[in-house]
């Protein structure tokens, strides 16, 4: 039977982009004091879970500062994987989101819409970030899942919101809103229709 877990989805906590609607793509940028009190208060709701196998954690800063928050209090080191980084949105890094749309401003630049597509100005598309998302998770599955009659396993993922957006919402269809920053859903992967 092939192995399933379930998995614990949190998008990174707040930083100074965020704060200032700010692209960030895969720039590699710290937490900010909000976001490190919001680390701190997910890593305490979540360390309440005594069965966690892994962290798994994006490798980009801002991930793995929530990531080490976690693991620390549940006593497990976490795993990063570049494969979960957010979404390479090229030259739209680091300009307020209003920028960005006045220099940018076709539909497949909208971060909004499963259809993305950044490579003409030095990006990726939507397809590349699923692909890479889809390789990372079956990592996770073969490592830490459970034959489907054994217990589930849990594993927590950190990643960050667009990237989690376009696989698990609207690939999947397996979280029903996009979380806020600070909070986490579960269920389980691979999906029921895998």
């Amino acid at each position: 039977m092939n192995p399933r877990l379930s998995l614990i989805i949190c998008r990174h906590t707040q930083t100074d982009d965020n704060a200032r609607c700010c692209y960030t793509g895969q720039d590699d940028i710290p937490l900010n004091s909000t976001g490190e009190h919001q680390a701190n208060a997910l890593a305490l709701r979540l360390s309440a879970f005594r069965d966690i196998r892994s962290v798994v954690s994006s490798d980009l800063k801002r991930t793995t500062e929530v990531a080490m928050r976690i693991a620390r209090r549940i006593h497990l080191c976490p795993i990063l994987m570049p494969d979960l980084r957010e979404v390479n949105i090229g030259k739209m890094s680091g300009l307020l989101k209003e920028e960005a749309i006045a220099q940018f401003p076709g539909e497949h630049h909208s971060t909004s819409l499963p259809t993305f597509d950044f490579t003409d100005i030095g990006g990726e598309s939507s397809a590349q970030v699923v692909f890479r998302h889809q390789r990372a998770l079956e990592i996770i599955v073969e490592k830490f899942g459970s034959p489907r009659t054994d217990p589930i396993a849990r594993v927590i993922l950190v990643g960050h919101g667009t990237a989690l957006a376009r696989v698990f919402v609207q690939e999947h269809n397996v979280i029903d809103r996009l979380h806020v920053q600070g909070d986490f859903q579960e269920f389980l992967w691979p999906p029921l229709s895998h």
